[in-house]
């Protein structure tokens, strides 16, 4: 195993310019892992820069000057993002309305379900097992209703 180990550090990190990119590498994914969440719009609007900029790229070899170029790529990602909002937006509301109407009868179904477990595999579970179930659902069911009152 240690001859293995030897070959591979050998072949891999041998020169200079592999350890210096394995060492940067694992600076950014500890960077990543300790201040991701906060520098998660950071990259979100590096790589939508990235994108317009290819665009506007795009329009200026077609011959159109820098400026209209530029001004025409983010009109093209605001008209995209407006669209993606008032085309999907009715859509998921009206999706997340049902979600909402038809729940109960949902839970209630599950529940119906649960109940007959143990009539119909007495060797997998017991009653008590699924009394267990049941309260464990439902006190999770009452923290993310809870959640969600005090979210809105």
């Amino acid at each position: 195993m240690k001859e293995v180990l030897t070959r591979w550090y050998q072949r891999y990190l041998s020169e200079e310019e592999a350890v210096v990119l394995l060492m940067l590498l694992v600076a950014a994914f500890a960077v990543m892992l300790a201040f991701g969440e906060i520098l998660a719009p950071v990259f979100v609007a590096v790589i939508l820069a990235y994108l317009m900029q290819g665009v506007a790229n795009v329009m200026r070899h077609r011959g159109l000057p820098k400026e209209l170029s530029v001004a025409v790529s983010t009109l093209l990602f605001f008209g995209g993002f407006l669209a993606v909002l008032l085309g999907l937006a009715p859509l998921v509301w009206r999706q997340l309305v049902g979600l909402v109407r038809e729940a109960p009868a949902m839970i209630e179904a599950g529940r119906k379900v649960l109940i007959t477990l143990p009539e119909e595999y007495p060797v997998f579970f017991t009653q008590q097992q699924v009394n267990e179930l049941t309260s464990v659902i439902q006190a999770e069911m009452a923290i993310i209703g809870q959640m969600l009152v005090t979210k809105a």
